[in-house]
């Protein structure tokens, strides 16, 4: 089974590779082509020059492992560019496995990190009031004739 971690780097091989090949062949392109040490754990990826075929490389505790793909139809699309190799992220080798065009994804800025700011306690509390989620009744100031936590929760009793 193939399960890799998320941390992990994958590598894309940019050029045509003779399936054909198998342990030694492979290691032997990542150390001599690609000037990566194999036995880092990373994720190599090849693909064929019809682009039907994948195998991907990788060392695990007790030896090398080949994951190999052979579609029926259709090819392998990445947005493979002129180096040799070309730094992926997981989610790209995914993508690209599960046969989704990586050249025509759109990542969109979810989030600035420079301006992104905790939230404070009251906006979390009207996001349980909205929600109508129980509040805590020790953190709760109100009395209980409030229109606030004490409403929505009989409203979660009634219905």
């Amino acid at each position: 089974m193939f399960f890799p971690e998320s941390q992990v780097r994958v590598w894309l091989y940019n050029r045509p590779t003779d399936m054909r090949k198998s342990y030694n062949g492979l290691v032997a392109l990542v150390k001599n082509t690609l000037e990566e040490d194999p036995l880092s754990g990373q994720l190599f990826v090849f693909i064929n020059r019809h682009r039907n075929q994948c195998k991907v490389l990788y060392f695990e505790r007790s030896g090398y492992c080949i994951w190999s793909k052979r579609l029926e139809q259709g090819q392998f699309h990445s947005h493979a560019g002129q180096a040799v190799k070309q730094l992926l992220a997981l989610t790209d080798l995914k993508l690209i496995i599960d046969g989704i065009d990586t050249r025509s994804i759109r990542y969109h800025k979810r989030y600035d990190t420079r301006t992104a700011q905790p939230l404070n306690s009251s906006y979390i509390q009207g996001l349980r009031i909205f929600l109508f989620l129980p509040i805590n009744p020790l953190t709760c100031s109100c009395s209980s004739s409030c229109r606030c936590c004490c409403r929505n929760t009989n409203l979660r009793t009634n219905t």
